[in-house]
């Protein structure tokens, strides 16, 4: 082994001092710059793909409405009727605020996502018909409760001015509205 590594020693420097006498011999000439190669890219190292729903609790958030999602205020996306919205949470308190697309009504809910919990995924209903109907029949009642005492307070105006008939018209359309009648519109 020693005497292959000595005689390729000698062949090199056999090969190499001829070429070093000859550039000494020949005048200096300067060589055209030769264009610049371009650096081979190094392939990119691979790295395995990252799974964003490691380690996080995923919500799969079926909404009976269209609405956009909130998380402690930052939106996070929009949940559409018929399909599950994916929200990867990490451990930890969170303020969870589902708008209505109109934005007329809303539903809040603070979660508490435990560590055991992670790496599990939890199905969240978000029923935003309910709270809207309650917003109408609320509005409504308010309506109808509104028109009712206007109606009073027009008749007795009207009776207390001299004009019964008018006075009586108005009560009658206050007793036809009742206070709480939903239906009033």
């Amino acid at each position: 082994m020693h005497i292959r590594i000595l005689l390729l020693t000698l062949l090199w420097l056999a090969c190499a001092l001829p070429m070093e006498a000859q550039q000494k011999k020949k005048p200096a000439e300067t060589p055209a710059p030769a264009a610049p190669r371009p650096k081979p890219q190094a392939a990119a190292p691979s790295r395995p793909a990252v799974n964003p729903e490691a380690n996080m609790l995923v919500l799969k958030i079926d909404a009976n409405m269209n609405c956009t999602i909130f998380v402690d205020g930052e939106e996070k996306g929009k949940a559409k009727v018929g399909e599950y919205k994916k929200l990867p949470l990490p451990s930890g308190e969170f303020e969870l605020r589902f708008v209505s697309d109109d934005g007329l009504d809303a539903y809040a809910k603070y979660l508490q996502v435990r560590r055991d919990e992670l790496n599990t995924q939890k199905f969240f209903e978000v029923d935003l018909q309910s709270i809207r109907y309650d917003r109408q029949q609320r509005e409504s009642k308010e309506k109808a409760d509104n028109d009712f005492y206007s109606a009073l307070k027009e008749s007795r105006e009207l009776q207390s001015a001299g004009n019964y008939q008018a006075a009586q018209a108005a009560a009658q359309r206050a007793l036809d509205i009742k206070p709480g009648d939903y239906s009033a519109s």
